[in-house]
């Protein structure tokens, strides 16, 4: 996974294009597109459309997806039922910094000759390679070296956990990984220590456990076992593991480290086969600080959220400390856009700000993580509504109809005002936002507003609605804050 960067930058800007075009309903001028994203210059964003457009065509069937491109509309993406895996795949497929990230995870160690010779390149491509990559080393516990041989050498828990993690992102059934001689050996396999863990499973589930099956087997059979020197071993005694099957010749740290790489996932899949020993103290002060911090800033949390988030806090960290996650890697494991979410929610994401600079100043761990960082504030939000320091926008709504009609109005608004704070008042008088399906005869206050509407909210009266929310939460903003 160390090796990926550079093709992960314009897998990136592909993927952010894919996003921002999925969100539209009309064609986006490629300006508009370069100012949206901030980073890529307008010529990379004509680059890559040029490149989406060919790939979708080709990989997809025009009912499915299309890739428009305009000289004078911009771009225009239409998909219907289909997702973007066909991409993923075909981006992988031919490239060569994924050809050898696989090649060095797998074999670990390869003839600098041979591994040239199956990517048809020439060492001082190679080298150049490998040496572009060294960013994502960093402290995540791995070393390459490049002479006769090129080696990947380290903690082998790390190493594990980078080839799972790199199987994941680029496969997502083991019947396409080209290595795997006998998938279905491996399914069954996968299958006999699901059976023996406990519980159904998805076949998707089934399919990212076989990966990480698969991994293990793949360094015991090169020699390469957990050991007393691995970063995981002195924290093992502090979890309660289910025993190792008798019909798998793993050693007892192979077997537990396989299980808390799905703890540490934070997926509801394999939580029950790992738990934190309950007078375990791993990192207590750092959990009391955020906790108290959180309450600080947010709210008072009652005993079952301070439980929970304590648990999400203890595996976080846990991950942290095995496996540093650097800025770069840190984008795969989040989906999270904190920038849409500041935009709509200015106020929470400022709150937010302040809870963690407090926390990076008291505690060097937290400044040190930006996995942590992120991962605060998908706990907050789980806690804390995003809208919660959003003033309430008060409405009214009038309907010359009866009140039958009145409430079913009320509920079609209902989805559409879900990520703002509002409420609908029976005076008028103290409403922010008037909506009428009639001319509306009363005169309103200096600082109400009016929208009429139909009896059939169009899509363009929810449109003008969000927009009005939107506009006079800024103005109380001003004035709150």
């Amino acid at each position: 996974m160390f090796l990926i960067y550079k093709s992960q930058q314009n897998r990136s800007l592909k993927r952010d294009i894919l996003e921002l075009l999925d969100d539209q309903d009309d064609f986006l001028p490629m300006q508009t597109i370069v100012d949206k994203l901030q980073y890529p210059t307008l010529n990379a964003v004509k680059s890559v459309c040029k490149d989406l457009h060919e790939e979708i065509a080709t990989l997809y069937a025009p009912e499915e997806m299309t890739l428009i491109v305009s000289v004078r509309g911009g771009v225009k993406l239409n998909r219907d039922g289909v997702s973007f895996q066909r991409l993923t795949d075909n981006e992988s497929e031919n490239s060569i910094t994924f050809k050898l990230t696989s090649l060095i995870l797998k074999e670990r160690q390869i003839e600098t000759d041979s591994l040239c010779e199956q990517l048809f390149i020439s060492p001082s491509t190679l080298g150049r390679k490998l040496r572009r990559h060294d960013v994502l080393l960093g402290d995540i516990n791995t070393k390459i070296s490049i002479a006769n041989k090129v080696t990947a050498a380290g903690d082998e828990s790390t190493l594990r956990f980078l080839h799972m993690l790199f199987m994941s992102l680029a496969y997502k059934s083991i019947d396409h990984i080209p290595e795997i001689d006998d998938p279905e050996k491996m399914r069954a396999l996968t299958q006999q220590i699901l059976d023996y863990l406990g519980g159904p499973v998805l076949e998707n589930q089934l399919q990212e456990c076989a990966m990480s099956v698969y991994v293990v087997n793949n360094a015991l059979s090169k020699g390469y076992q957990i050991n007393s020197k691995d970063i995981c071993v002195p924290y093992l005694e502090h979890y309660d593991f289910i025993k190792a099957p008798a019909f798998l010749d793993w050693g007892t740290w192979d077997w537990q480290h396989f299980l808390l790489t799905f703890y540490f996932s934070g997926k509801k899949f394999g939580q029950d086969w790992t738990k934190l020993k309950p007078d375990s103290n791993l990192f207590a002060e750092e959990k009391r600080a955020w906790l108290a911090t959180f309450e600080k800033y947010f709210e008072k949390l009652s005993a079952e959220s301070r439980k929970s988030t304590s648990a999400y806090l203890s595996r976080q960290l846990q991950f942290q400390k095995l496996i540093p996650i650097n800025e770069i890697l840190i984008n795969f494991f989040t989906n999270l856009d904190s920038s849409q979410i500041s935009k709509e929610y200015p106020n929470y994401i400022t709150v937010f700000g302040e809870f963690y600079s407090e926390l990076e100043n008291n505690y060097p761990l937290y400044k040190e993580a930006p996995y942590l960082k992120s991962n605060a504030l998908l706990d907050c939000c789980q806690i804390t509504p995003l809208n919660t320091f959003t003033p309430c926008v008060k409405l009214f709504l009038y309907t010359s109809f009866n009140l039958l009609t009145e409430e079913l109005l009320k509920a079609q608004l209902e989805p559409y005002l879900s990520r703002f704070k509002s409420e609908f008042v029976t005076d008028f008088k103290e409403a922010d936002l008037i909506l009428s399906t009639d001319i509306f005869l009363e005169p309103l206050l200096s600082h109400q507003q009016l929208v009429p509407i139909g009896t059939n909210l169009s899509r363009n009266d929810i449109k003008t609605i969000r927009s009005r929310i939107t506009s006079i939460a800024h103005q109380k903003d001003s004035v709150t804050y």
